[in-house]
């Protein structure tokens, strides 16, 4: 591990203002802040290994979703029922994982699953009128998914944590979720159930559970508290309450007296696009946390 007072505390790749990752790292040096969650928001590129390379010397890495990015890009769903993309999906993963090990991660984080067939570019937006399946059928094979997941993870001794999906009130059918798995807690607990593994957890985007729970109508907090056994890390970000932004927060965001519970799990700021003076503020008040 790189020497660091901030242990718990992490940036995602998407809070920086470039998507060049040696660009990142010159940034991490300026602030004096070397922990770095290595996410979506870098492309594929020719060097990107020797980048993984230099910035595993300089920083503590995390990996998220859909990091390292494939040369050939594809919609990342481990629910998927076109069994091609389901492959490419678990494929795509294991690598993670087993960057996860070659980096000294602890944990690899991926987004939950969902019932439909989408092209990338529409990922984020309207999602209600894409061509669907059962979500019965897409939660059995994501549990399917993880069963693998999270037995190679136990290979690599790595944990696997599902990300909490997020369930905009425009992706709503007839005022229900028939999209979007893992959005309550509920549904969060009966997945982690049935994948019955010890090498399993769950990681919570507040910003995710903002939305959802305004969609939904559900209590936050009480939410959290249904799932606080099971928490493996947090995402830290803000939001409007009806799509998912990626916003900068203050101290009086909603979170805080919650996250103030957990003091000894990881929290990865993942508000985007942020100024050098931004990100030494964020981290400041995390650092409170």
């Amino acid at each position: 591990m790189i020497p660091t007072n901030d242990n718990n505390i992490y940036l995602s790749t998407g809070s920086f203002t470039t998507s060049s990752l040696g660009e990142i790292i010159e940034t991490c040096d300026k602030i004096n802040f070397h922990n770095l969650e290595l996410s979506s928001g870098l492309p594929w590129s020719k060097g990107l290994t020797e980048e993984v390379e230099f910035a595993k010397k300089k920083c503590n890495l995390l990996i998220h979703n859909y990091f390292p990015p494939p040369k050939e890009p594809f919609v990342l769903n481990l629910a998927a029922k076109n069994p091609d993309i389901l492959q490419l999906s678990i494929d795509h993963c294991k690598r993670a994982i087993t960057l996860c090990e070659e980096v000294g991660a602890s944990f690899y984080s991926v987004h939950s699953g969902f019932a439909f067939e989408v092209e990338s570019s529409r990922l984020g937006r309207k999602l209600s009128n894409a061509p669907r399946y059962s979500i019965v059928e897409a939660k059995k094979i994501f549990i399917d998914s993880l069963q693998t997941l999270t037995e190679f993870g136990t290979s690599k001794k790595v944990r696997v944590a599902i990300e909490n999906n997020v369930v905009a009130p425009i992706n709503l059918i007839d005022g229900k979720n028939l999209l979007l798995l893992g959005a309550t807690a509920e549904e969060l607990l009966e997945i982690y159930e049935s994948v019955n593994s010890n090498n399993f957890g769950i990681l919570i985007d507040v910003g995710h559970l903002k939305v959802t729970s305004n969609a939904l109508q559900f209590d936050k907090a009480n939410f959290l508290h249904q799932i606080e056994n099971h928490i493996t890390a947090f995402h830290l970000n803000d939001n409007d309450g009806t799509f998912d932004s990626n916003q900068i927060f203050d101290e009086g965001v909603w979170f805080i007296p919650e996250i103030r519970r957990y003091p000894h799990h990881k929290k990865v700021i993942e508000s985007y696009k942020l100024s050098i003076e931004q990100l030494k503020q964020i981290i400041t008040l995390v650092r409170t946390l």
